[in-house]
């Protein structure tokens, strides 16, 4: 990576949020830094609204960094991620990052240097988180307990939740394409997703990269009903044992994970909440 610039590679995954997506786009596009391109998933392949999407980005000054992907169908945002991933080849992965970003938040206007600037001082980290914040209010929404030089996903955020809540990623290409986002589940459970990730050790650092005006239910995981939950926790158990990619490790943390939450929801359903 010396004397080589860093690239970012953004990611955003969309359905039935046109008039949201354009500034989610509007943010990159107004990013200090130069070295980025753009993906956005368009899972609503049906929805007359994109066109605007489109003459945007056909009348961009960047347009030739920005690539809109119509899926054929809607597949979910989980597939769509997938597919993304899969997309991208590029022959300098090392020196590539990607930043995943919803179609309903956008970016602070120093997110991509700031990250650059973090990426070239910590040049053995492959992958680094910083803030989500609410714009309105200027709460942070990745809630950090105490600091540490490494934070592991697996046993720092889902076990012991030494770090928890939304955050931003920004993630080496190798490594972010060796994981998968969830087969099994359409929308959410992004968690099962970072687990995979190796190393699975990041770098966090206080920063509001990433800015969001609400907390949308839609979609969202964190919304669903007791029964809803039960439902991709099996279905989650059942992926994580068929997967040959990750290590033993990997598995272990993940089904213990699973296991502890098919008991906390099922206290919940028999408790009638």
């Amino acid at each position: 990576m010396a004397g080589q610039d860093v690239q970012f590679i953004v990611l955003v995954p969309t359905f039935k949020r046109a008039k949201l997506l354009l500034r989610a786009v509007g943010s990159v596009e107004r990013q200090t830094y130069p070295h980025w391109r753009l993906v956005v998933m368009n899972d609503s392949p049906d929805d007359p609204a994109y066109a605007e999407i489109a003459a945007h980005i056909a009348a961009s000054p960047a347009t030739g960094k920005i690539r809109l992907v119509k899926n054929a169908g809607n597949i979910g945002k989980n597939a769509s991620m997938n597919a993304a991933l899969a997309s991208i080849s590029d022959e300098n992965q090392e020196n590539t990052f990607v930043l995943f970003l919803d179609d309903d938040d956008w970016l602070d206007e120093q997110t991509l240097a700031r990250a650059a600037a973090e990426i070239r001082a910590h040049r053995d980290v492959s992958w680094f988180v910083s803030n989500r914040t609410m714009q309105n209010t200027g709460t942070s929404l990745t809630r950090v307990r105490r600091m540490q030089a490494r934070f592991s996903y697996r046993t720092d955020y889902l076990l012991s939740r030494a770090i928890s809540g939304d955050a931003t990623h920004v993630i080496r290409l190798d490594a972010a394409k060796a994981a998968a986002f969830p087969r099994s589940v359409r929308n959410g459970e992004e968690w099962f997703y970072f687990a995979q990730i190796r190393p699975n050790s990041f770098r966090y650092y206080d920063y509001p990269s990433t800015r969001t005006e609400t907390y949308s239910p839609a979609g969202l995981t964190a919304h669903m009903n007791a029964s809803v939950r039960m439902k991709n926790t099996w279905r989650l158990f059942i992926e994580a044992l068929g997967m040959p990619r990750i290590s033993p490790l990997c598995h272990l943390t993940i089904l213990v994970y699973l296991i502890g939450r098919i008991m906390k929801t099922a206290g919940k359903m028999l408790g009638g909440r």
